[in-house]
């Protein structure tokens, strides 16, 4: 997701944190390690810059837009949500936990699915 920017084609693993975010809770620190274990063991650099993932350019993309449909088409996944909105999840769900990570921090919050947030 990080590295392919627009090259990126993989719906699932959108629409797979989407489920995750919506249906478990989870620990910042045990979530923050694994992303930097993932980060190192792919020899990718943090910044402390939001990911171009993000950022509404890649959110509004006409082309992950058609995609996204496919895919949900693809898999008879009954499903209306919209691209940009999926993203906007999984930004909610992940954006906190990578800044922690780029700036060499423990995040110490708890993801509660049913509110849709991180908690102390």
């Amino acid at each position: 997701m990080v590295m392919l920017g627009l090259a990126n084609s993989r719906m699932k693993d959108f629409y797979d944190i989407g489920v995750i975010a919506h249906t478990m809770p989870l620990e910042g620190i045990i979530l923050a390690q694994a992303v930097r274990a993932t980060f190192v063991c792919r020899n990718t650099e943090t910044s402390a810059e939001s990911l171009y993932v993000f950022s509404d350019y890649f959110k509004n993309d006409k082309d992950k837009k058609i995609q996204w449909k496919a895919f949900l088409n693809k898999n008879n996944l009954n499903n209306n949500t919209e691209f940009n909105h999926i993203v906007d999840e999984v930004q909610q769900l992940l954006e906190p936990v990578y800044q922690s990570v780029a700036n060499q921090g423990a995040y110490e919050m708890h993801w509660l699915p049913d509110d849709f947030h991180w908690k102390k």
